[in-house]
């Protein structure tokens, strides 16, 4: 075996896979921005209609390693001030917490985006707590694809939301959450608030 040789086609094969992967990064990142206000909104309506509880957005500052990072969260209505602090919030699934630390001053959000030293897919948050927040999120990233549209109106964002919330199959005065990847959630009934109450 000339090893030379295989170390030179081996080489260009993975040089070849970091560009594809490094354009869909680039394709996926577009897709994934939002409008920080509108899909923080959204979302917020969605957990609170969800979860029977009504949310809010904080913004909140952690010193680290002599730098300040900016950090937002939605929470339960008065958990952040009762002094507890974020991350024990964010156990008890009182709080979704978003790292937003790359975009302080951004009025934008990206959900995905490629790390380029890992060459891996990361998120600003952790629906751990929320699955069925990342089923619409990537429900509406799916549907800016489709439509090729980089950028989704505030009023097309409350449709999707909408249709997402009327999917839930009403039993009585509960909802049944009907998600594919979450086995925690499927099947468990939830109460759901109409929007505006």
């Amino acid at each position: 075996m000339n090893f030379k040789n295989e170390m030179k086609k081996l080489s260009e094969r993975c040089s070849l896979s970091v560009q594809e992967l490094s354009k869909f990064g680039y394709f996926l990142k577009g897709y994934s921005t939002f409008d920080r206000n509108d899909i923080m909104n959204a979302i917020r309506e969605i957990i609170s209609s969800i979860e029977g509880v009504e949310f809010e957005v904080k913004e909140f500052r952690v010193p680290r390693d002599y730098q300040e990072f900016l950090y937002c969260a939605l929470v339960q209505q008065g958990d952040f001030n009762n002094g507890l602090d974020i991350r024990t919030l964010e156990e008890q699934k009182k709080a979704l917490v978003f790292d937003i630390t790359e975009s302080v001053f951004s009025e934008t959000i990206s959900f995905y985006s490629l790390n380029h030293q890992s060459m891996r897919f990361t998120s600003p948050v952790r629906f751990d707590n929320f699955p069925y927040l990342e089923e619409f999120i990537d429900e509406v990233i799916a549907y800016k694809i489709e439509n090729n549209a980089s950028r989704i109106s505030r009023e097309e964002l409350d449709r999707l939301k909408s249709r997402f919330l009327i999917r839930k199959t009403k039993v009585g005065n509960t909802f049944i959450c009907e998600t594919k990847n979450s086995k925690s959630i499927t099947g468990r009934k939830l109460r759901l608030r109409k929007l505006g109450e």
